[in-house]
């Protein structure tokens, strides 16, 4: 795992390098720090899923943590149906495996998908967020906004990431 500070914790140009050659040139889990430590990690889980490989990878790499949490829960979006079809499949592979899973569906409307998170984990009172790390280009992203951007520029908490 590479330990590296949240982006929108330190203007530096340096730092959002860092983060971009950990998550595009390692393969590795990539925990994003806060500048502020949490009191509590690893109670409580949340996992963004979009059904991506890269969502998978980061579950995968961070699975020692997910075990053992306290409690999960798995966020996904309401515009995609597949993707929360998904989440369910994945609560019932972790339950089986005897997890305390929840799934959450983040509802469209209210604000980007990233902030929508965000205010979920927090309402949670979440540790920290597992999830998968540009599933769509940089490019797309830049342009359109996306949930990779959005968490890495505004989350308070520590986010673990892959790609």
């Amino acid at each position: 795992m590479i330990v590296v500070p949240l982006p929108g914790t330190d203007p530096e140009p340096s730092v959002a390098m860092t983060v971009n050659a950990a998550l595009f040139e390692t393969g590795r889990l990539v925990l994003l720090a806060p500048a502020k430590a949490p009191q509590d990690f690893g109670e409580k889980a949340a996992i963004a899923w979009n059904g991506s490989v890269q969502s998978a990878r980061a579950l995968t790499a961070a699975m020692p943590l997910i075990e053992s949490a306290k409690s999960t829960v798995i966020m996904t979006a309401a515009s995609h149906r597949t993707e929360a079809e998904g989440a369910s499949q994945l609560a019932e592979s972790l339950e089986w495996r005897g997890l305390a899973v929840e799934t959450q569906v983040l509802e469209e409307g209210a604000g980007p998908v990233g902030s929508e998170l965000l205010k979920a984990c927090q309402e949670n009172g979440t540790d920290f967020i597992v999830m998968g790390a540009y599933t769509r280009s940089r490019l797309r992203q830049w342009i359109l906004g996306g949930v990779t951007s959005y968490v890495l520029e505004n989350a308070e908490l520590p986010v673990l990431m892959a790609r």
